[in-house]
């Protein structure tokens, strides 16, 4: 149903078994978001979660096996617990980004 991975590394960090492995994998990439030096990879590890919350909400409405009302269950909470990290990474890499739009800025006027 999904592509390969384009970065194994996230691949590895994001889950959607339980919302317990969901929380602990939101965790590990916040701590990746905050450890992250530049604007790209935190760039990139936003996208990650987008692409986690929008596969867990996609999973739900499957058609060739429909989901038991538990298994939709936990994907919805799955999808709940990556998009709340989400809105959590927009406004921190709304910050990294107007600093970065600032440095082009400076450098353009010199």
């Amino acid at each position: 149903m999904f592509g390969e991975a384009k970065d194994p590394e996230l691949a590895r960090v994001v889950s959607f078994t339980s919302v317990e492995s969901a929380r602990v994998s939101a965790l590990e990439l916040k701590l990746l978001f905050d450890e992250a030096t530049d604007c790209a990879r935190k760039l990139h590890i936003y996208r990650a979660v987008i692409q986690a919350t929008n596969r867990a909400r996609a999973s739900t409405k499957r058609v060739a096996r429909p989901l038991s009302a538990a298994e939709k269950a936990e994907y919805l909470g799955v999808a709940t617990v990556y998009e709340n990290l989400q809105g959590k990474l927009k406004r921190e890499y709304a910050g990294c980004k107007a600093e970065r739009v600032a440095s082009y800025r400076r450098k353009a006027c010199r």
